[in-house]
């Protein structure tokens, strides 16, 4: 379904690096690459979002599921997808078809939905917009987290919270190109 001329490298860090004339191409070559990359992630994350971990994992997850449905992101997702404005469609409708395009190219599934005993469905417009909520939903639900961290900033010495619970790590650091102190961390 290219228009143009598609090239994807990899950078040292193992990012995939696109470059195309055509916007709709460039994102259709990002499904591809993610899919091929992370395809067992993504189907998880959409299935988590619909309330559907437990075709796959069975009983275990049905309470998880009924909450999830109860949400209604699945809904959510497919009226959003219908509203969308039509460059918008576009883009996710690219990317659905650089997804399907590498689980169509795979002559073996990755190893996780070989131990499951499954093979994902193809990839839908609002199957990225379920990834989205998913998203949401876990940068919303940290009341437990705060309440947590609020706790400990008032119950522990300075020293210790700020050791227990820093700003930065090691490997952010190494990401950023700063240099990393242990001094940073010490009580």
């Amino acid at each position: 379904g290219l228009t143009e001329e598609v090239q994807i490298a990899t950078d040292q860090f193992g990012v995939p690096i696109i470059t195309t004339a055509s916007h709709l191409d460039g994102f259709r070559a990002l499904g591809y690459v993610t899919a091929r990359d992370r395809l067992f992630q993504m189907d998880l994350l959409r299935r988590r979002s619909a309330g559907r971990l437990s075709e796959i994992f069975g009983d275990s997850m049905v309470a998880v599921d009924m909450e999830q449905r109860i949400l209604g992101f699945e809904r959510v997702a497919r009226e959003t997808a219908q509203r969308l404005p039509v460059a918008q469609w576009e883009v996710l409708a690219a990317y659905a078809d650089g997804v399907n395009s590498a689980m169509e190219g795979m002559s073996v599934a990755p190893f996780e939905f070989l131990v499951l005993g499954y093979r994902p469905q193809r990839w839908r417009i609002e199957d990225s917009l379920l990834i989205v909520l998913s998203m949401f939903q876990d940068q919303s639900n940290s009341a437990g987290e705060e309440r947590m961290l609020s706790v400990m900033e008032q119950a522990l010495p300075p020293e210790v919270y700020q050791f227990l619970t820093p700003m930065t790590d090691s490997y952010s650091q190494a990401v950023l190109g700063e240099e990393f102190s242990t001094d940073d961390y010490q009580v």
